[in-house]
């Protein structure tokens, strides 16, 4: 980043989410969707990172009006399990990341990876986690997958909220979770965290996800 962006950034100081993880992209689309339809991406940062310029990131997150780091999944996701192990080789990147965070900031982790989760204490930030685990602060709970949608539960802070996402014929033929059903609902997710910490009406964006289909978690 040269001197003159640095400075159009500071003038400016939007507020930046970086997204990471293996999950990147598809919670990259996911949390576009949620911007664009209730907030419009006004004086927002949305973008994903690899970490292979952590200077420039380091920069972003640390200058920003409201600097959120947002971390999916770090290893496979288990098609039969709610709990997995991650790669803690490539958590270590995003752990440095996470302690450059400023307090004002917030953190959004995937609890149910172990390597994720462990990241919560290494940073100053507000963390805010979302999984299938009775621990997390946005829990997913009751699936339900059919022809037409799959629909789900999120319990935050005692508020249980359904959220629903129409399918393509293509997509989810069968009536059980699997792994790429998991990804999407986990996507949906990381975009909840994000609009709770916005502040955005979250019996509202249920009812902005319910029009959206797969088309826009597509890479």
């Amino acid at each position: 980043m040269n001197i003159f962006k640095k400075f159009v950034f500071i003038i400016n100081k939007p507020s930046v989410i970086l997204i990471v993880g293996q999950g990147r992209l598809k919670a990259l689309r996911a949390v576009r969707f949620l911007l664009e339809s209730c907030l419009q991406r006004k004086g927002i940062i949305v973008f994903e990172s690899d970490l292979s310029k952590p200077k420039d990131i380091k920069f972003y997150l640390r200058k920003s009006k409201l600097p959120i780091l947002l971390v999916t999944n770090t290893g496979e996701i288990p098609f039969n399990k709610f709990s997995f192990e991650g790669d803690k080789k490539e958590a270590v990147a995003i752990r440095e990341m996470a302690k450059s965070l400023p307090a004002g900031g917030f953190l959004v982790l995937n609890f149910d990876d172990e390597a994720v989760r462990e990241i919560k204490n290494k940073t100053k930030a507000a963390v805010l986690t979302y999984g299938f685990q009775e621990k997390a602060d946005i829990k997913i709970s009751d699936v339900n997958i059919d022809s037409e949608e799959m629909n789900f539960k999120v319990n935050i802070e005692g508020n249980i909220i359904p959220f629903w996402i129409k399918k393509r014929n293509s997509e989810f033929k069968e009536k059980f979770l699997d792994k790429v059903d998991k990804e999407y609902i986990y996507s949906a997710a990381a975009a909840i965290a994000v609009g709770k910490i916005q502040n955005i009406n979250l019996v509202n964006l249920s009812q902005k996800f319910r029009g959206c289909n797969l088309d826009y978690f597509k890479i």
